[in-house]
């Protein structure tokens, strides 16, 4: 017989012979099982005591204490009642195997043993006491379970029954009010008919300034540019005018009026862009490509760029590029020896701000509360009251605090809820 190492269960064999302890001991360990031996009933005892088995293989005819009187010790410790007990004798009388049942065994195998037939009862029985504990170890479990839902079942029975009663009391007191309610119902009816009367009106209203919109925004756009055309037939026949005079004064005088013609050519275009703010509603922009598009306008081969924005986005009106042209071209206008320019962000409990600085000058302390000013803008600025209005349009607030002689830095504060990271 091959040798079975996995261990199957733990066997005390109760037995007083030698050769039959020796034959069974052998067969049990070659099939896996732990064995202990006892050669007496109070030995027996003492080993079920000290190292609980699985089961129980009981000599019958043993000194001093037989098989009987040592399953009936066995069976009166509780904790030890559910132990298998198999009886084995030669015993063959049908009273005899009628007293081993009665004494609380489960089976009963005769001597000499059969191995197989051993090892198949033997491996039956483990099954069935296994089975039966996770049947209690269930059964137990289930008894809790039920146990604590008959408890939850008392309480939320208990809490119907307090609600139901609350229910019965508010349900007359809905009856006292019922009038009332109707009452209130046929004002909010009456008062709901009246928003609705106004929101539709509120929608042609809507609708008609859009379409006045959309004609003042041609008609703007036609003005515009006939102007232009006008303005630049008269600063082109002031200029063959101008080469055809050998006059000192006259010249002077002419390229003062050329002068007076340019800068209403830049109010125009000003204008141009100041009529289109505010015309499309905001959107959410990426800071870097805003910020890139804005400089491929303009010539900065020749200054440092160190832009960091992180995947920054803002809610801005869609003229944000302009904004920013703006002061890219300031830089190039007046920032005097400026070798560089810096474009980040800090952020805080109230917001996020948009830091532009360049290396130049700087403004003097003077002029720095003039320089979003519209006249001062115009004439020297580089259209920073257009940058200004641009990003107040979505509450973003700009100013200038840099230090003269270091370089100029303007600062953009984008309220919380105007930007967010994409990722």
């Amino acid at each position: 017989m091959e040798e079975n190492n996995e261990n199957k269960g733990l066997i005390l064999i109760v037995d007083d012979t030698p050769a039959s302890i020796s034959l069974i001991r052998t067969v049990l360990k070659e099939a896996g099982y732990q064995v202990r031996i006892a050669k007496n009933g109070k030995v027996a005892l003492e080993r079920v005591i000290s190292e609980t088995p699985d089961l129980i293989l009981l000599d019958i005819m043993m000194h001093d204490m037989n098989g009987y009187e040592t399953c009936a010790q066995i069976k009166k410790i509780e904790r030890f009642s559910e132990i298998p007990i198999i009886f084995m004798s030669a015993l063959t009388d049908t009273l005899d195997k009628v007293k081993a049942f009665e004494t609380g065994a489960i089976d009963y195998v005769m001597k000499p043993v059969e191995p197989q037939e051993l090892l198949v009862r033997i491996s039956t029985h483990l099954k069935i006491s296994r089975l039966e504990r996770e049947l209690q170890k269930s059964n137990k479990y289930l008894e809790e379970r039920i146990n604590v839902r008959t408890d939850e079942l008392m309480h939320a029975n208990a809490a119907l029954k307090n609600e139901i009663m609350q229910h019965e009391k508010t349900d007359s007191d809905l009856i006292g009010t019922q009038s009332e309610l109707r009452s209130a119902y046929e004002q909010l009816a009456a008062k709901e008919e009246l928003i609705r009367n106004n929101f539709n009106e509120l929608i042609k209203s809507q609708e008609a300034l859009a379409q006045a919109r959309k004609k003042l925004n041609v008609f703007n756009t036609v003005t515009f540019q006939d102007i232009q055309n006008a303005v630049f037939c008269l600063s082109g026949y002031l200029n063959l005018e101008k080469q055809m005079l050998n006059d000192s004064n006259l010249i002077n005088m002419f390229e003062r009026d050329l002068e007076t013609v340019q800068r209403i050519n830049h109010s125009l275009q000003f204008a141009k862009k100041f009529q289109d703010l505010g015309m499309n509603p905001p959107i959410w922009q990426n800071v870097m490509q805003v910020f890139l598009f804005a400089i491929s306008h303009i010539d900065l081969s020749n200054i440092k760029k160190k832009v960091s924005l992180n995947k920054l986005e803002i809610y801005a009106d869609p003229l944000l590029e302009t904004a920013f042209l703006v002061l890219a071209e300031n830089v190039i206008k007046f920032g005097v020896k400026a070798t560089e320019i810096t474009f980040t962000y800090t952020k805080d409990s109230e917001g996020l701000v948009l830091i532009f600085s360049d290396d130049g000058e700087g403004i003097p302390s003077e002029n720095k509360k003039n320089i979003f000013e519209r006249e001062y803008g115009e004439r020297k600025g580089g259209g920073l009251f257009l940058a200004k209005e641009i990003l107040d349009v979505t509450r973003i607030t700009i100013k200038e605090t840099g230090e003269c002689g270091t370089g100029a830095k303007f600062e953009m504060f984008v309220p919380e809820g105007n930007y967010r990271f994409m990722h």
